[in-house]
């Protein structure tokens, strides 16, 4: 009955140790940020965008890759996606896009994120 614990409670040690190097964050850097700290740099020509719900998958790659643009971060918890010119560009070709987005059926938002209010 010993032995029996004993081994089942190494194998919960050896489980419990590779989850931990599993999920180790991967450069040691956390996943949070705080308010302290500074913010993140933008890509020139970032746009935020809100697509419908109803906007499928298909619908939203082929609206970006048509638009020459790459998602960079999100969606965060509201939805919202970032979204940036895949080449190195003038920003009138991010303007562009933005104009083009915002006439765009099933994007609920679309603002640049150097726009001040």
């Amino acid at each position: 009955m010993t032995r029996a614990l004993v081994a089942t409670v190494l194998i919960q040690a050896i489980g419990i140790g590779a989850l931990g190097v599993k999920l180790w964050p991967a450069g040691g850097s956390p996943m949070y940020r705080t308010l302290s700290q500074e913010p993140p740099a933008t890509v020139p020509g970032a746009i935020r965008v809100v697509p419908d719900t109803s906007m499928t998958l298909g619908d939203w790659n082929a609206l970006l890759h048509a638009l020459r643009l790459q998602t960079v971060s999100g969606p965060n918890d509201a939805g919202v996606y970032t979204v940036a010119p895949a080449t190195t560009s003038s920003t009138s070709t991010a303007q562009h896009a933005l104009q083009q987005l915002r006439t765009t059926r099933g994007i609920r938002l679309a603002e640049s994120v150097t726009a001040t209010p």
